[in-house]
């Protein structure tokens, strides 16, 4: 085999292997193990901590925000609640962010294929259009490899809080009425549960990595004997 032969055949192999730990390590939604496993906030644990509540699981004591009953939303950009809301009536927009950061212009992907791609570095939330019983429509921010959407009935969605984003509406692709959502994802994001899965995958992916590099060596010197 010619070193030309040798360097291309070397090329594939690594690119197989990233591929490789793509597919096993970013790829899966792990993060719904690490949600599953997280400790739901209660009424008392956000008085003590009132920031970064955000996208957690709600305590039976969380206030609901019934979205069948409702025919008010006030928008109490101190109001932390849970949404409880008809999967008919929770819309994907297609519209993709960061999780863990406020929102700017820039933050915004629309292409499903590159927030998957995206991954590898970021943790990514989609805005939901919520319809509610008055016929107000808010969208709402979710991390959907956290949480599990059903296919039907109805969803108690995890701590949310009111806030304004006057950039949204430049890259939706309906109306909306006014700048307010609901952010139900970046407290947890920035939490120390997501922060040790973080580094975690981050190892994981080195071991893989070198596993299958050495893998790869062995099998190579074992055909050239």
């Amino acid at each position: 085999m010619t070193r030309g032969n040798r360097q291309f055949r070397a090329v594939i192999i690594m690119f197989l292997i990233i591929i490789a730990v793509w597919l096993a390590v970013f790829l899966p939604p792990y993060e719904k193990l690490v949600y599953a496993k997280s400790t739901a906030r209660s009424s008392a644990d956000i008085t003590e901590k009132p920031e970064n509540n955000e996208g957690y699981k709600g305590g039976g004591d969380i206030p609901v925000l019934d979205a069948a009953a409702s025919v008010e939303t006030d928008k109490d950009p101190e109001q932390l609640f849970v949404l409880k809301i008809d999967v008919r009536n929770l819309k994907p927009m297609g519209i993709y962010r960061p999780a863990a950061y406020e929102t700017n212009v820039s933050a915004y992907e629309t292409n499903s294929l590159k927030v998957m791609l995206l991954r590898t570095k970021e943790s990514y939330a989609q805005y939901y259009m919520a319809e509610f019983a008055n016929g107000e429509k808010i969208p709402v921010l979710l991390n959907n490899r956290l949480v599990k959407i059903p296919g039907s009935g109805t969803v108690t969605l995890p701590i949310g809080k009111w806030r304004m984003d006057s950039n949204l509406a430049k890259v939706s692709s309906e109306p909306l009425a006014d700048e307010w959502y609901i952010d139900a994802a970046s407290g947890f994001e920035k939490g120390a549960d997501m922060q040790a899965f973080s580094g975690i995958r981050t190892i994981a992916a080195a071991g893989l990595g070198i596993l299958l590099v050495i893998c790869a060596m062995i099998v190579m010197f074992v055909r050239r004997r």
